[in-house]
């Protein structure tokens, strides 16, 4: 939510800026009746999802998603914007190993920090991801989760103790359980 309205991300591939194409991040900024006011797509020239928007430290926003690398790969993202929506303070893909290839589906402030979740594809299985960043995007810690299964993480939020609560999904073909986990403040389930 804005000062005087709303603020909605998404995934878009009929509008895009200049060098964007296939699916782009889209973002609209309404006021409070729910008319549009502005809108900007964030993203490049392979396929990207926006999942997750938070108030930034400081003031904009934080964006997470994910953001094509290949025609066929992407990896988590995040980027902060700036409260006009039109000016990006800065843009990164998240993980360690190049080829740490996934989404970010949300993202809390934890701390002054940020924490996302997501999935990460590792030897061809999906695997529930967190990560956490600094206010710049620089990867504090990591944590992937499964591997045997294909599982995915797409809400997280904090808890009293100074913990994570993640829900998502785990599974293999078209059989998927709803999966919660619950990690203390040092990360431990």
């Amino acid at each position: 939510m804005t000062l005087s309205g709303y603020i909605i991300i998404g995934t878009t591939n009929s509008f895009s800026e200049p060098e964007q194409s296939g699916n782009n991040i889209i973002l609209f900024e309404t006021n409070g009746e729910g008319i549009e006011t502005a809108k900007m797509t964030y993203g490049g020239i392979y396929s990207d999802a926006g999942n997750s928007i938070i108030n930034a430290n400081g003031g904009g926003y934080i964006i997470v998603g994910s953001k094509g690398i290949t025609s066929v790969n992407s990896k988590v993202y995040m980027a902060k914007i700036d409260e006009s929506i039109f000016n990006i303070d800065f843009e990164i893909t998240l993980g360690f190993e190049a080829t740490d290839y996934g989404a970010g589906y949300d993202v809390v402030e934890h701390w002054g920090n940020y924490t996302i979740v997501g999935n990460k594809t590792i030897a061809d299985k999906n695997t529930g991801c967190l990560i956490e960043t600094d206010d710049n995007g620089n990867i504090l810690f990591e944590q992937t989760f499964g591997g045997n299964d294909d599982q995915v993480f797409t809400s997280v939020n904090n808890t009293s103790e100074g913990g994570y609560v993640m829900v998502g999904k785990s599974g293999q073909g078209t059989n998927y359980m709803i999966c919660l986990m619950k990690l203390n403040s040092k990360r431990v389930l």
